[in-house]
């Protein structure tokens, strides 16, 4: 899980996803992540950037971060790449 900042010198890395349709992807991801940086000294947090998905991948997200340091973007015009609201 995500490290308490212990000062200075901590390192603080943000992981961030895009996805479109992803939902039923995001927990295995989000595990083999958190997996990989368990035993590092690196305080982390996954942020997932949601394309306005049908499939409910935000929903997923708010499940998953129960258990892992998540946080969720919405964009809500899909299709408009490079474009931030």
């Amino acid at each position: 899980m995500r490290r308490r900042s212990s000062g200075r010198g901590e390192v603080m890395l943000n992981i961030i996803v895009p996805t479109y349709n992803e939902g039923g992807n995001l927990e295995p991801l989000m595990k083999r992540i958190e997996a990989s940086l368990r035993d590092s000294n690196v305080s982390y947090k996954i942020i997932i950037v949601d394309d306005n998905s049908p499939d409910e991948t935000a929903e997923h997200v708010i499940e998953l971060s129960n258990d892992i340091p998540l946080g969720v973007i919405k964009e809500w015009t899909k299709g408009t790449q490079g474009v931030s609201t």
